[in-house]
């Protein structure tokens, strides 16, 4: 005989999962909610930053920034009037963006004319709707006149 006893190994049916009732955990809500609600927050004391110290907000732009700013927003009040409030957001976003790109490379030794034609054109390409030979057209009417805006620039600090 073996030592070992064959009702040992074998396998008991599965036991069914219980699982807790929805009821029960809204009543244990219900009787700690109102306890909390007695017991008082210490009071903290308010700080107010000012708007400077906003996260995500640029409360001061520069000069050339805002002039870049314009220049990318010309002539595209057709294609942002048919855009959403959501995808209007999202365009400020993105040309508040490219300016500060852009504005880099301009404060940069040697402005590179390629780089601003490249990110102009990725910026064109999120507005829907516009055929690719007027983005090329635009993106290089803007980068010749941001080129101005730097050579400009250049001139008055010399």
């Amino acid at each position: 005989m073996s030592p070992f006893n064959k009702e040992q190994f074998k396998e008991k049916p599965p036991a069914p999962e219980v699982y807790p009732s929805p009821e029960k955990e809204i009543k244990e809500v219900e009787i700690l909610s109102p306890e909390k609600e007695k017991t008082p927050l210490p009071e903290q004391p308010s700080v107010s930053f000012p708007p400077s110290h906003i996260v995500g907000k640029k409360s001061a732009k520069t000069e050339i920034g805002q002039k870049i700013e314009e220049i990318l927003s010309q002539d595209l009040e057709i294609f942002t009037e048919k855009l959403s409030p959501i995808e209007k957001k999202k365009f400020e976003i993105k040309t508040e963006e490219t300016a500060g790109a852009i504005e880099k490379i301009i404060n940069s030794a040697k402005i590179a004319s390629q780089k601003i034609l490249n990110i102009i054109k990725r910026f064109l390409r999120l507005l829907k709707g516009v055929n690719r030979f007027f983005i090329e057209k635009e993106s290089k009417i803007k980068t010749d006149k941001i080129l101005d805006l730097a050579k400009k620039r250049q001139q008055n600090s010399l």
